[in-house]
């Protein structure tokens, strides 16, 4: 878990996008250099790569969605333990871990389709790791999405 003096409530917004802004990058830049180094690729049957690649995004979407909330239950347990007078601050370094580990799980389920793409020469891989990019546009981190789980946290817990 990051430090909570290295988080603030008011900058966890920005430190978030700034973050989930690179891993999406990453995988931007890395999809141009697959697209561009395969010119043969191909919508014949996909082969095994190609189905482990689509397994992977399942997975990711798995583990964000459950091993995640395991994660976050934990540090949220932890930081209502501290009985912090500010339950925002005592807050804020577990949505950053939120973010960070959940982008995380997907920015490594699009890397693999796109290096299984490389090798397999199939479109179906850089389309999923084009919905990857998708979901982690939608779900993009702002300051009031902070604010907002820290409610809908509060509200849980009583």
């Amino acid at each position: 878990m990051i430090p909570p003096d290295r988080v603030g409530p008011q900058t966890v917004g920005r430190q978030c996008q700034i973050i989930v802004t690179g891993l999406m990058m990453g995988v931007l830049m890395f999809a141009g250099i697959a697209i561009v180094s395969t010119p043969d690729a191909n919508w014949n049957k996909p082969k095994l790569l190609t189905n482990l690649g689509i397994v992977l995004v399942g997975t990711a979407l798995f583990a964000r969605a459950f091993v995640l909330t395991i994660i976050t239950r934990n540090q949220i347990h932890q930081a209502f333990l501290r009985e912090s007078p500010e339950l925002d601050a005592a807050l804020a370094p577990v949505y950053l871990n939120r973010v960070v580990l959940g982008g995380a799980f997907l920015e490594m389920a699009a890397f693999a389709n796109l290096i299984f793409f490389i090798v397999s020469h199939h479109w179906l891989n850089v389309i999923a790791a084009g919905s990857i990019l998708v979901l982690l546009a939608i779900t993009f981190p702002s300051q009031g999405k902070f604010e907002e789980w820290v409610d809908r946290v509060q509200r849980d817990r009583m």
